[in-house]
């Protein structure tokens, strides 16, 4: 091409040049250089490292704003702040003392406190502290104190309170009071079901021992006779040959000697002086009828 052939012309010219015109020919500036990504981690300035601040990271790489209350804090690395825990604990800051940013209303949203963020996941119980900072390990400038989050106390607390277990979420203190609300639970618990084994057998004492009580009188107390008014009476007929002899003496009376059987006359075939009236009616018979009808004849009154 024909930047090509002007190049390879120039450096054709240059070689064929004597030394001292190539020394007074301006130099060319070189081409920069391609730099690799850089990843930064904290905005402020790096510090002389006495304090182990920006230097010392774990886990993901993330940026941490510098907080209006000039109060400079970063996260460490467990092993690196594993000698600060051995020194004297100190008075721990009060929490407005501690994080980074001012609490926000909830008309204007909320946002971590420690990284200043608002594009994170926040718990409700963490004070607008997210889910990593509450994990994190910060250097407190002013007292040169590690501190992280007790998600028991609810605040940020000095390293040293988490004793043997760092990386733990909750001080030593709320770990015991934990460990003591368990075994108290457990307690309860194994006494509640003792309680209930113990109601249970004696339970099950006691309807074993009515059983036994009841056999033992069922089987020693004799029979007692039965009384003259219990006695339940003899019936009429046993057998049923009586049964016949009664059905047979019935069916004789129906007939006469003439082996003719007699029918029963109904009441209104019979004559009115045959006849019978309740006594719940008048009191009196049919055979007062006659009698009744003169006294009603005389008892009439005259009409015109």
């Amino acid at each position: 091409t024909r930047r090509g052939s002007e190049f390879h012309l120039n450096s054709r010219t240059e070689l064929n040049d004597p030394p001292s015109a190539r020394q007074d020919r301006p130099r060319r500036a070189p081409l920069p250089a391609t730099m690799p990504p850089q990843h930064y981690s904290n905005s402020e300035p790096e510090t002389s490292g006495d304090d182990g601040a920006s230097v010392d990271f774990y886990g993901e790489p993330r940026g941490i704003a510098s907080g209006n209350r000039n109060i400079s804090v970063a996260v460490h690395r467990i092993s690196d702040v594993t000698p600060s825990m051995k020194s004297l604990q100190a008075p721990v800051p009060r929490f407005d003392e501690t994080i980074n940013y001012d609490r926000m209303s909830h008309e204007k949203g909320s946002k971590c406190l420690m990284c200043g963020r608002r594009d994170v996941l926040i718990p409700k119980q963490n004070k607008d502290v997210c889910r990593v900072c509450d994990s994190c390990v910060w250097l407190h400038r002013p007292t040169r104190q590690h501190l992280k989050w007790c998600k028991g106390c609810k605040r940020f607390n000095s390293l040293a309170a988490f004793k043997d277990k760092p990386e733990a979420t909750k001080c030593a203190k709320c770990r015991e009071r934990g460990r003591r609300g368990y075994e108290k639970r457990r307690r309860r618990l194994s006494v509640d079901v003792e309680s209930d084994t113990d109601v249970e057998s004696l339970r099950k004492d006691s309807i074993c021992s009515e059983i036994s009580c009841a056999s033992s009188e069922a089987v020693a107390a004799p029979k007692p006779k039965p009384v003259a008014s219990q006695i339940p009476p003899e019936p009429l007929v046993k057998h049923a040959a009586s049964i016949l002899l009664m059905i047979k003496s019935n069916m004789e009376a129906l007939y006469d000697a003439d082996r003719i059987e007699l029918k029963r006359k109904r009441s209104h075939e019979l004559p009115p002086a045959a006849r019978k009236r309740p006594c719940m009616e008048t009191g009196f018979t049919s055979a007062d009828l006659p009698i009744m009808q003169t006294m009603r004849i005389h008892h009439m009154p005259e009409t015109a």
